[in-house]
C-alpha cells in the first residue's frame, strides 16, 4: 500500500512538473484518403517528455484524471497542438482529441477562442474535435447541446474508435457527427471476414445518405 501511494505521489509531481514547464511534445500523424492517396488532414498526438514516467499519452492522461488536472493536461495540449501546426499545411484538416467530460466546461469554451485560432492564422474550418466512442457519455441531451455551440461556430465532429466502445450506434444516432473514424480491430483481417465486410460496407452507406467522411 505504502508503495503505491509512493508510486502516485511521483506521479503527481512529475505531472505538476510537466504542467508547469508546459512541457508536452505534439507530433501530427498524417490522415490519408483512399481514393487518390492525398493527405486530406493531421491528427494532432500528444506526449509527455522521453525521459519521463508520463510520456506515454495513456499513462500521462490517466494521471491527470486521477488528480483531477484533466482540464488543465486538455488545454496545454490543445493550445500547444495549434501553435506549432504551423509545421504542417494550414489548409488541410487539424484533428484534435477531446475528453467529453470537459467539452461542457466554460474553461473549455473560454480556452479555446476564434482570436487564439487567428493569432496562430488557423481557421475553425480547419478544426475537428475527436471524441472517442470509448468515453461514456451520460447526458446525451447536454452534450449536444454543447457540441452545437462549437458546430455553430464552424468547427467539426469526428467520432474515433467506432466500433471499439459500448455505446456505439447510440452516440452515432445522437452525435451526428461530421467524420466517423473506423476502430482498427474492424479492419484488420477484413479480407477474411465476411461480416466485417458487411458492416463496413454499412458504414459506407451511412456514411453516403448522411454526407459523413468516414
Amino acid at each position: 500500500m505504502q508503495e503505491v501511494k509512493y508510486m502516485e505521489s511521483k506521479d503527481e509531481k512529475e505531472l505538476n512538473k510537466i504542467l508547469d514547464a508546459k512541457d508536452i511534445t505534439t507530433v501530427f500523424q498524417p490522415i490519408v484518403s483512399l481514393r487518390d492517396a492525398s493527405i486530406v488532414g493531421y491528427e494532432a498526438l500528444s506526449r509527455g517528455p522521453e525521459d519521463s514516467p508520463l510520456h506515454l499519452p495513456v499513462k500521462l492522461f490517466h494521471a491527470a484524471e486521477i488528480f483531477g488536472k484533466t482540464w488543465e493536461l486538455e488545454l496545454l495540449c490543445r493550445k500547444k497542438a495549434i501553435e506549432r501546426a504551423n509545421k504542417i499545411d494550414k489548409n488541410k484538416l487539424l484533428f484534435i482529441n477531446v475528453d467529453p467530460k470537459i467539452f461542457k466546461n466554460e474553461n473549455f469554451k473560454s480556452g479555446f477562442t476564434k482570436d487564439f485560432l487567428e493569432r496562430n492564422n488557423i481557421s475553425p474550418d480547419t478544426i475537428i474535435f475527436e471524441i472517442t466512442e470509448k468515453t461514456a457519455i451520460e447526458d446525451y441531451e447536454d452534450f449536444r447541446k454543447a457540441l452545437d455551440n462549437y458546430v455553430n461556430q464552424g468547427y467539426k465532429i469526428a467520432i474515433d474508435d467506432t466500433g471499439s466502445g459500448y455505446s456505439g450506434l447510440k452516440m452515432l444516432a445522437e452525435i451526428k457527427p461530421h467524420y466517423i473514424k473506423i476502430d482498427m480491430d474492424l479492419i484488420r483481417d477484413i479480407h477474411k471476414d465476411t461480416f466485417k465486410q458487411a458492416l463496413i460496407e454499412c458504414f459506407v452507406r451511412l456514411s453516403e445518405v448522411t454526407n459523413m467522411k468516414l
